[in-house]
């Protein structure tokens, strides 16, 4: 397991040593220790997985992570601006479709409205 990016993710994010011991149940200086000796918990691991929203998987890669880390660095991932344009644009074409729609369903109750009146 690579602890390095336990540290990494937590200075990226500005996530203070109190913090992280905190979300483990420990002190800051448990928190230290666990980190220098390398002997966290599964348990643990998994909190820290789940917290930073990353896949346990994360800290086994043994990828060069200082260089640019899409994981934790999302908002500086081309990449990841080209699909947050591309769901921009998803989002507008479902709004329209839903005008749209409301549209329809009015239009619609108002013929129903106006056969009902005529068959009476």
């Amino acid at each position: 397991m690579d602890y390095s990016k336990i540290t990494l993710i937590k200075d990226r994010k500005r996530i203070t040593r109190e913090e992280m011991a905190e979300l483990l149940g420990m002190s800051k200086y448990g928190y230290d220790k666990t980190i220098r000796n390398q002997t966290l918990t599964v348990k643990n691991l998994e909190k820290i997985a789940a917290f930073f929203q990353v896949p346990v998987g994360y800290f086994f890669d043994e990828t060069d992570h200082n260089r640019h880390d899409p994981m934790i660095d999302s908002y500086t991932c081309k990449e990841c601006s080209k699909y947050e344009g591309m769901i921009e644009l998803l989002k507008e074409q479902l709004m329209n479709c839903e005008r749209r729609i409301e549209q329809l369903s009015r239009e619609l109750g108002a013929k129903t409205a106006e056969k009902n009146i005529k068959s009476a």
